[in-house]
């Protein structure tokens, strides 16, 4: 009996010592559970920390380069070009081509040549659209495809002496031809093949194609036609579309505006800013259209520029992919920049104090320069650079870092930057 009862207490003191060791092994596991949420809390608020840190950085940054002012500016590099009366220049890429009658050739910022394409031509214009640039012989029939990467991707003659032509992201082309009472429109995929896709424009119904512009894409094209009604010249602004949505429409035209004889407008450029968005710079109103659907372009505003408070007269236009600049000049004889956005909403205006050669958007700025001085603009008008040019400026070119220029002066080519 004895026995049985000490038996049974050790066999309690046993099952006491397991719920010891339980409880603490149970207690060991609470506290490692709790070391490492707090381990967890600890990395999270870190790394909340660091990302707040940097979106901090980022916006202390932009801010700063908003409100910047830079006063002079340094050259990076130069080189000197020798033929500089045959040569054009545009930009492309991150820095630019130089094109002449005879060929073109990429240069790096350093002035090497990166590759050369040949070409014969007699009134060589370039077209620039991301990595590509078509280059043609206006009033001749030869066009040059070219990339970024490899150069000449291809040449092509056209069946009619070219009046017009636009480039998309891809670099295929589209071509205004013409012949003896008509026009025609091609297209050409960037290795130089035809696409099935022509549009033939006879002057006697459809009228003279003064503009066109080609989407980004390359699927839409929006044209400006001159034409005569009861012996009055008149203009309309007609959009075509070259995927499946325009396959069911003649001649692929899915909408035409012809309003603008109400108000005698002559519309001498279209453009499309955007995918979605199109501009027609009229003589005496702005035009802005929306493409949201492609089948049914609409107009989202319309800006008279005479009115019976002002009687403005367009001296320049300029643009980009989310902003619309024109030069105005008023009765006083006061040139005035006014920058609207895609809705026709006025950003802001700037009386213009220099006599410029030429003015261009890029990198949210507006640019305005002529042979001995430049003015840049931020987005909201204020001056953000305001000097003079040593040498004498013939051609100042953007890249694509927003205080980064070349300039081009007599037989030197500058890579500069803003400080």
């Amino acid at each position: 009996m004895d026995k049985e009862k000490d038996l049974m207490r050790e066999e309690q003191k046993e099952m006491l010592r397991q719920r010891v060791l339980n409880t603490k092994d149970l207690e060991e596991e609470r506290q490692l559970l709790v070391k490492i949420r707090n381990h967890k809390r600890k990395t999270r608020r870190k790394v909340m920390l660091a990302v707040m840190a940097i979106i901090l950085m980022i916006a202390a940054y932009f801010i700063y380069d908003r409100v910047r002012v830079y006063h002079s500016y340094g050259i990076d590099w130069e080189f000197s070009n020798e033929d500089s009366n045959s040569l054009q220049y545009i930009s492309f890429g991150d820095s630019l081509l130089q094109y002449s009658k005879n060929g073109a050739s990429y240069i790096s910022q350093k002035g090497d040549i990166i590759w050369t394409a040949t070409y014969e031509m007699k009134h060589p214009k370039a077209y620039v659209q991301g990595d590509y640039v078509a280059i043609a012989d206006i009033n001749g029939t030869t066009i040059a495809i070219i990339s970024k990467e490899k150069g000449l991707e291809s040449t092509i003659t056209n069946s009619y002496p070219i009046s017009k032509i636009d480039i998309a992201k891809q670099g295929m082309v589209a071509v205004v031809g013409e012949a003896s009472e008509v026009s025609y429109i091609n297209y050409y995929q960037k290795d130089g093949t035809p696409l099935d896709i022509e549009i033939k424009t006879p002057l006697a119904t459809m009228g003279y194609p003064l503009s066109m512009s080609l989407s980004p894409s390359g699927t839409q094209l929006v044209v400006s036609y001159l034409y005569v009604s009861g012996g009055i010249m008149k203009n309309k602004v007609v959009f075509y579309n070259m995927d499946e949505i325009g396959e069911s429409y003649t001649d692929r035209l899915v909408g035409g505006f012809e309003h603008y004889a109400e108000t005698n407008t002559m519309v001498g450029i279209v453009e499309f800013i955007n995918e979605n968005t199109a501009v027609a710079y009229g003589d005496n109103k702005l035009t802005i259209y929306s493409l949201e659907r492609r089948d049914q372009p609409s107009i989202v505003t319309e800006i008279e520029y005479a009115t019976q408070e002002e009687q403005l007269q367009v001296e320049s236009i300029c643009w980009d992919s989310n902003r619309i600049g024109i030069v105005f000049v008023n009765s006083n004889d006061e040139k005035e920049l006014r920058v609207y956005n895609t809705k026709g909403k006025l950003q802001f205006k700037k009386t213009l104090d220099i006599v410029y050669d030429e003015i261009f958007m890029v990198n949210d700025f507006v640019v305005v320069y002529n042979t001995e001085k430049c003015t840049i603009l931020n987005s909201d008008g204020s001056i953000k650079y305001n000097n003079e040019f040593e040498g004498g400026i013939s051609k100042m070119i953007p890249t694509n870092s927003r205080s980064q220029f070349i300039l081009i002066t007599g037989n030197k080519v500058f890579g500069i930057h803003l400080k």
